[in-house]
This record gives structure tokens, C-alpha cells and sequence, in this order.
């Protein structure tokens, strides 16, 4: 293995897109990690319905 490269892409900063994906991955896994550890999170509550959608925002907002 080339350490080099490793330390290049450890340290450089990531696009957009590669941003986006590690968002959707981190917000994948907590959502999996929560359902779980509360599996009928939304039940005990009276008066709120368990969300399953997700909506996930444009990352960085297009505006920037």
C-alpha cells in the first residue's frame, strides 16, 4: 500500500458529492443503530406517529 496516497486523501478536504454520500451513510447507520436500541420509539408516545420518512437536504444548500 502506497501511505502517501493514504495521507493525501485523509487529509484533503471532500467534494460535494463525497460529502453528500458520507452523510447518507452516517444518517443510514444511526437510523439502523436507533430502531435497535428503541424498536417501538414512536409507540410509547401517545399522540405521535413513528416517521419513516426521511428526507434527507441538498448538501452543501445550492445558495452557497
Amino acid at each position: 500500500m502506497n501511505i502517501g496516497y493514504l495521507i493525501q486523501q485523509a487529509e484533503r478536504t471532500p467534494s460535494r458529492a463525497e460529502q453528500r454520500a458520507a452523510d447518507i451513510q452516517r444518517g443510514e447507520l444511526a437510523r439502523a443503530l436507533a430502531a435497535l436500541l428503541h424498536p417501538r420509539r414512536g409507540a410509547e408516545l401517545p399522540g405521535h406517529a413513528a416517521s419513516t420518512a426521511i428526507v434527507v437536504p441538498d448538501y452543501p444548500p445550492a445558495d452557497w
